[in-house]
Formats: C-alpha cells, structure tokens, sequence
C-alpha cells in the first residue's frame, strides 16, 4: 500500500473502529508499522479527532440533529458501497465539526464582547478607588486602550500620567483617570477616560452635565468622560467650561 491510499483511510476511518479489520484497514496498518511520515500523519489526525471529541462533548445537541444526522447518513436507498458510506461520513462529520466551530466561534465573541457598565457604577468606582475609601488604590494606566484628550483646555489640566483599573475583571484596564487642577475654579479633582464601547448607558451630552454633587459626566466621540471634584461642587465647573468637553 502507498502512502497516499493509507493517509486516505487514516483520514476517514476513525482509530478504532471495526473497518480497520477489514483488508484494506489491515494492510493500511501494515504500511503504519513501517513509515515514520504515515505514523506521524496519523497521530495529527488523531489527535484532532480527540480533540473536537471533548468539544463536541461539551457542546449540547440541537432538538432533532440525531435524526437529522441519520438521515444524511443512512439514505433510504441504502447503500453497500464502503467508498459511498466513507464519503457520506466525511460530509456528517463535516457538518458536526462545522457546527462546534460555530458554537466555538459564538463562545468567543462573547467572551471577548467588552463587558459594559453604567455611568453610575463608573462614578460609584471612583469615589471608592480615587478617594481610597475602600480598596487598593489604583496603579499605573497599563494603556489597553487609547485615552488621549483632544480637547487642550483639559490637557493642560491634568498633572501626570493616568492611573487605572478594570471592575470586570478580564485583563486590561477598563478606565484612566488623570488627576486635575482647575486654578481659577480652585477646583481639585479626578477625569476618568473610558471607551464609549465600555457604557450601557452612554449620555447623550457632548457638554459636562451633573450627575451627582461633586461629578459630571460627558460624551465624546471615543470617550465617556467622568469628572470627579474632590470637595467642591461640580456647579462651577459646568457654568465655566460647558462650551469646552473634552
């Protein structure tokens, strides 16, 4: 047997089935014993097949697929062409496989979906963390995403490169916060920076807008915006810089 007709029955027998028994299978595994590229073929395939076995274990059978599968495979004509019935298994095992990759692909996407909060669960996070009155305080901005400000005005604002965290609690940070000084508000503070993508509830405001006694809150076109003062009210802020977000 040459090597192409044994990795032809090494693809569509599986290991262990009783067809090995046959001839064919038997002088296939004969041509196995002795050629290192065939036995190493053989284990790939193998080891693929075990592989979307424990997937395919895992995955729950659609109402009716059984039957469905049946169906594909045994046709009413029946059929005693050994050639045949291994071409109709490649295509229901390609149905099945294309069916865990769907399910695979599905898992994934929703794993990778960024998780989102609300604005009020934001604000809620910073005055925890930001004011340190529970928690750890927040380390470096690890850069997962880009919080670069547009707006100068804010820019020149901020003191020192942004802190960070993440609430869910999947790598990489989900905010930046940069601590402000606002001089002619004598106004002291924090600008959180998080990714449109990352709100449930994005507002619709492309100016600061109270939500809250020391916070306001703002869109822009990347951005939510979150500003956090830390004793004074948040009234100030709004009257003087409502023409200018971030």
């Amino acid at each position: 047997m040459d090597c192409q007709t044994a990795r032809t029955l090494i693809d569509t027998i599986p290991a262990g089935s009783p067809e090995w028994r046959s001839a064919e299978g038997m002088a296939a595994e004969r041509h196995l014993a002795v050629c290192p590229d065939c036995q190493s073929v053989a284990h790939e395939i193998r080891e693929l097949d075990d592989r979307l076995s424990r997937l395919m274990a895992d995955v729950p059978i659609p109402v009716g697929l059984p039957e469905r599968l049946r169906a594909i495979a045994v046709p009413a004509t029946g059929s005693a062409n050994p050639a045949a019935s291994r071409r109709i298994g490649q295509r229901v095992l390609g149905a099945v496989v294309a069916l865990g990759l769907m399910v695979t692909i599905g898992i994934s996407l929703w794993w990778f979906r960024p998780v989102q909060f609300t604005v009020a669960q934001y604000a809620t996070a910073a005055a925890d963390w930001l004011n340190t009155r529970t928690g750890a305080a927040p380390g470096a901005f690890d850069g997962s995403f880009n919080s670069q400000l547009r707006d100068e005005r804010w820019q020149s604002v901020c003191e020192g490169p942004a802190v960070g965290w993440d609430l869910d609690g999947r790598p990489g940070h989900d905010v930046a916060a940069y601590r402000i000084r606002i001089d002619d508000l004598r106004m002291t503070g924090w600008l959180l920076v998080i990714p449109v993508n990352r709100v449930s509830d994005l507002p619709e405001s492309h100016t600061p807008e109270k939500i809250a006694y020391t916070q306001a809150a703002w869109r822009t076109e990347n951005h939510l915006l979150i500003c956090v003062s830390d004793r004074t009210g948040i009234e100030r802020l709004i009257a003087a810089w409502s023409q200018t977000a971030a």
